[in-house]
């Protein structure tokens, strides 16, 4: 249920409890008081705000990579090992499957990479 706001005073008039002491108001007067430019505070924040996004953006996208880079790296091992070993531990669906992934990752890097490198040019 939504709380009814308090009836107004006597006097019809709405005084907040604590009207002699705002807080973004007296910082407000400070940085007035202080010959701060509020815009250019406003800006410098506002950019702040803008490259700690983009901070975290950067480090999910860097973890994303090396996750996929490690995983690639396990399902090479456990491919060679595969083939290097005398039993083979691998069932012909795994193996499939892991060439697939495999090959599919290393030809879409070299795809990539080739693509880079013409677009930069």
């Amino acid at each position: 249920m939504i709380d009814s706001p308090e009836p107004l005073p006597a006097g019809g008039v709405f005084v907040p409890v604590d009207a002699d002491h705002d807080a973004l108001a007296d910082a407000e007067a400070r940085h007035l008081a202080d010959g701060v430019d509020l815009e250019r505070d406003g800006r410098a924040r506002e950019h702040g705000r803008r490259q700690s996004f983009r901070d975290h953006v950067n480090r999910a996208v860097v973890l994303i990579f090396w996750t996929i880079a490690g995983c690639l790296v396990i399902g090479i091992l456990v491919f060679a090992w595969h083939l290097l070993t005398p039993w083979f531990f691998l069932t012909e669906q795994q193996l499939d499957k892991l060439q697939t992934i495999l090959v599919s990752a290393l030809f879409s890097s070299a795809l990539s990479a080739y693509a880079n490198k013409r677009m930069s040019e």
